[in-house]
């Protein structure tokens, strides 16, 4: 859960839930970004049993909801050759023209809406016929977007031209309306053989991409390698550079640094199959770009006392930075945010949820200088707002972003 693949844990506990049916629709003519206005906090909304999702806008400024029930699973527009399924999540950070996208995980799709009306635009498939799981797409400029798709096809085809591969970066030129290329990235799986890439979130930095790869073998549990980032070049889109992550694993969410040139942070929550031990893989790495080769400056989970989540992750600055520590399946411990400073690594507990697996979509809005945090709390869901312009951070209302339906918000991104 948490704008992201659903959490390890949780997929073994509910496998279930995550079928990943292959998409049948077809790449179409994409909308023209240009010249779209800034817009606002996009919500993501889950049914207890993860069957259906909704989509509700909120303006960040006021945090006050705009728009409740945006779309939903039940919607069918005329653009939609498939329904939004139970495993939507959102791009990791507003892309160029700041069009509303969603990532249809299951159905393998990205799906334009208009944030005026909720009309769906445009529905572009980025998988020819195999479970792509895209998680995250990033842009340098409109018409063209890079899509990680994080399951690879065990049965591809012969035709390198079909783009059915997968464990890459996907590209889409929304000038013609297609997918016309990918970036290859199994070469940089760390897990040794049998181990894929998975590459997970992305970050656009100083005109690179920055992407996250979880290096798990196909069955997600019996083997991961260390953390590592690679760096596209969009100009040649090749891979020119890769900055390992030795002491961490499972590592996704991957944020710029505020005030802080050059400076990406990187959630990590350690791997699952480690038992015990998943802690030692688990914190947050802070990279420095600006040097070469990149440094990279770990804070490990151990100082939370639990593995952090590793798509919840909101930086405000060098000496202010937010992240979720999942709780126990059990509901004991709950789930809980922290906040921490890079300079001294000293985390403070900011609040304790109800039980676990509910915090999530963890996001910083630097326009208006304020967190948000979904509370799935199935009793009681809403958004925690804390506005970080003051010292210290202070919790604001938290407003219900789905009152018609009550469903649980756990996905939150910016557009």
């Amino acid at each position: 859960m948490n704008n992201r693949r659903f959490d390890l844990a949780f997929a073994l506990l509910l496998p279930a839930l995550f079928g990943l049916a292959c998409s049948s629709a077809s790449v179409g003519p994409a909308p023209d970004a240009a010249g779209a206005e800034p817009g606002g906090l996009a919500v993501i909304h889950n049914s207890i049993d993860f069957t259906s999702s909704l989509l509700s806008l909120v303006d960040p400024a006021t945090a006050t909801l705009v728009h409740d029930n945006c779309l939903n699973s039940g919607s069918m527009a005329p653009q939609l050759s498939q329904a939004l399924s139970g495993d939507v999540v959102l791009p990791s950070a507003p892309l160029p023209g700041h069009p509303l996208v969603l990532v249809d995980q299951k159905n393998n799709a990205l799906v334009w809406v208009n944030p005026a009306d909720c009309t769906v635009v445009q529905q572009l498939s980025v998988s020819t016929g195999f479970a792509a799981n895209p998680h995250d797409v990033v842009a340098i400029a409109p018409n063209k977007f890079y899509v990680t798709r994080y399951s690879s096809n065990p049965n591809p085809t012969a035709d390198p031209s079909d783009l059915d591969e997968g464990g890459d970066l996907l590209i889409l030129d929304l000038d013609l309306g297609k997918a016309v290329a990918r970036i290859d990235l199994s070469l940089y799986a760390t897990g040794g053989a049998g181990t894929k890439p998975n590459p997970d979130r992305a970050c656009v930095l100083g005109g690179k991409i920055y992407v996250t790869l979880n290096s798990f073998s196909a069955d997600l549990v019996s083997q991961a390698g260390p953390g590592r980032v690679v760096v596209v070049d969009p100009v040649t889109d090749r891979v020119s550079s890769f900055i390992d992550l030795p002491d961490f694993k499972d590592c996704s969410a991957i944020v710029p640094v505020p005030g802080r040139d050059g400076a990406l942070a990187v959630a990590c929550w350690g791997f699952f199959g480690d038992g015990a031990n998943q802690i030692n893989g688990s914190g947050v790495a802070l990279i420095d770009t600006s040097v070469s080769p990149a440094t990279v400056q770990p804070l490990m989970a151990a100082a939370f006392g639990r593995p952090l989540s590793f798509a919840d992750l909101a930086v405000v600055s060098p000496t202010l930075a937010f992240a979720v520590v999942p709780g126990d399946v059990s509901g004991s411990p709950p789930d809980s945010l922290w906040q921490f400073d890079f300079t001294r690594g000293v985390p403070q507990k900011v609040l304790d949820a109800s039980s676990a697996w509910v915090l999530g979509g963890l996001v910083f809005d630097p326009a208006t200088q304020r967190v948000f945090l979904g509370d799935a709390d199935p009793q009681s869901p809403k958004l925690h707002v804390f506005d970080v312009s003051v010292w210290p951070p202070t919790e604001l209302a938290s407003p219900k972003s789905d009152p018609a339906k009550g469903l649980l918000p756990r996905y939150l991104g910016l557009y």
